[in-house]
């Protein structure tokens, strides 16, 4: 357990704006060894600074936090079905990954406020990390409530899995049946499916921005060249004008010699 001085510390560090983090760690280990707990500023010193996703999932356990609380209770609900209730089971799977769903728009919005983006490889990453903390009893699921998840955490989504189960024989209702090989080979084929469209969508969304940046540094030099353009036009038109006055006065100063 944390000492005394070490909570509040970490509940500061983890808590704070992403790109203070480094600098209020350093900041927070200091004062911890100038008031003589060195094994806080220890500990504090040693803190893993979080992903971009899993402080997203930190603040929003910060400011929400009936949201991972409701997640939990879903996803607890959902693993323990009544057994032969096929309609009860569906409702509890939608609720679990309803739960979910709005966790992940939260911290995408609390990343927006940041100026962060939610691209789609995050997003799986984000949800990945939802569930393997639900699935911990212990130290995930405690960061998740408190708001000090460091890492992203890869996880399957079992609950495609729990239809079987839960209207399997009464007696077979309590055991935890691992998935048939067949099913497991499928769901890394889906697992892998999902990862090489997510990284496929992030590379267009990437080269898309790229040439939209060249389309607007173009537009940039056209106008400043039509810009430049309309200058020197109307410095010809003026050298033309003053030439012509030119001529006119040489014309007359001619006129007025062979007078």
């Amino acid at each position: 357990m944390p000492t005394a001085p070490l909570s509040p510390a970490l509940d500061r560090l983890y808590g704070a704006p992403l790109e203070d983090f480094v600098t209020l760690r350093a900041q927070l280990a200091a004062e911890l060894k100038a008031a003589g707990e060195a094994a806080a500023s220890k500990a504090i010193a040693a803190a893993p600074k979080p992903t971009r996703t899993a402080w997203a999932l930190n603040q929003v356990s910060r400011r929400q936090p009936e949201l991972p609380r409701a997640l939990l209770r879903a996803r607890d609900a959902a693993f323990t079905p009544t057994p032969g209730d096929a309609d009860g089971l569906r409702q509890a799977m939608r609720a679990y990954r309803d739960k979910i769903a709005d966790i992940v728009r939260a911290a995408r919005d609390l990343m927006a406020e940041g100026g962060m983006e939610l691209n789609a490889i995050q997003l799986r990453r984000m949800t990945e990390t939802l569930q393997a903390a639900c699935a911990d009893e212990g130290g995930a699921r405690t960061q998740l409530l408190g708001g000090t998840l460091v890492r992203d955490t890869e996880a399957e989504d079992p609950l495609a899995l729990l239809a079987a189960g839960a209207t399997a024989a009464p007696e077979k209702a309590g055991k935890k049946a691992g998935p048939a090989p067949a099913v497991d080979r499928k769901r890394e084929q889906d697992r892998r499916d999902r990862e090489e469209r997510a990284r496929s969508l992030a590379e267009a969304r990437a080269r898309v921005t790229e040439l939209e940046g060249a389309c607007r540094d173009a537009l940039a030099r056209m106008r400043t060249a039509q810009n430049e353009a309309h200058r020197a036009a109307r410095e010809l038109a003026h050298a033309k004008r003053e030439l012509e006055q030119a001529d006119a006065r040489l014309a007359e100063a001619r006129k007025k010699l062979v007078e």
